[in-house]
């Protein structure tokens, strides 16, 4: 009897935790699904840049093969490094895990159309800036969630996993989705902090901590669409200059600023 009671209070707990997370998910999210719907007809919005199909984001053959197929490179992707030679050692080692696997990592029907599966890249640039460093902390973070005293934490990497390989499951694979990653970095921080606070002597965390601030330093200071310093730094060009930096080889800024001053010339208030 107190075995099915208890049974019967976990298993309320759990859809009452279950009910308040929905909750939550549709009060973030609940706005964006109403806008996709009256747009595009579906919640999730248009399956592709154009909403004709062309470029389309989801896969094509969503399955095990798929997911796997981007996880394997989307997890290269975020090891590049200075040196070629460990880039195309990462690059070869993914070739050769499809090939056992029977995966074709230049598959258009999991890949974004006109783009190709490379060795990794120690790029500075926040579409493709790679996290090596904060991805090796947080296997060891979660390897160390695995211990039964850290129950809280496997939960957490558990359902960063999940996440992950929705992520993978769902989207084809893009040489710049790694800054769609970003959101699941963000919310393993916890599970970092737990490895660093578990770490003895104490002040083993901090030569951590200035490693990651060090990696910073590039992107922060020299990313080359809005850096920090140097002739296009954000303290030398104006807002909407900056605007152009990322789409310079079309040069069309002028265009659009010329559309734009139109616009606010004519007086026009809203769009019919």
């Amino acid at each position: 009897m107190a075995l099915c009671l208890w049974q019967r209070s976990s298993l309320h707990s759990a859809v009452r935790l279950l009910g308040a997370l929905a909750l939550g998910v549709l009060l973030l999210n609940g706005p964006q699904y109403w806008r996709n719907l009256q747009l595009s007809g579906s919640p999730l919005g248009y399956d592709s840049a154009q909403g004709d199909g062309f470029f389309r984001w989801r896969n094509e053959r969503p399955g095990w093969k798929s997911t796997v197929s981007n996880a394997l490179r989307h997890l290269s992707e975020q090891l590049g490094a200075r040196s070629p030679g460990w880039n195309q050692a990462v690059y070869r080692a993914v070739l050769r895990a499809h090939a056992a696997l029977g995966l074709d990592p230049q598959d258009p029907g999991t890949t974004w159309r006109w783009s190709r599966y490379d060795a990794p890249l120690n790029a500075n640039h926040e579409a493709n800036a790679n996290n090596r460093w904060h991805l090796l902390l947080l296997v060891a973070a979660i390897a160390l969630a695995a211990f039964p005293q850290r129950r809280a934490g496997c939960f957490t990497a558990a359902g960063l996993a999940a996440a992950f390989l929705l992520f993978c499951f769902y989207l084809k694979w893009q040489p710049f989705l790694a800054r769609l990653e970003l959101p699941l970095f963000v919310l393993a921080a916890p599970l970092a902090g737990m490895l660093l606070e578990s770490l003895r002597p104490a002040w083993l965390a901090l030569p951590v901590c200035l490693l990651l601030l060090a990696n910073a330093r590039l992107p922060l200071l020299e990313n080359w669409t809005r850096p920090l310093r140097g002739p296009h730094s954000l303290w030398v060009e104006t807002r909407d200059e900056a605007y152009f930096n990322d789409m310079g080889q079309w040069n069309n800024r002028a265009s659009y600023l010329q559309a734009v001053g139109l616009t606010a010339r004519s007086g026009a208030t809203a769009w019919a």
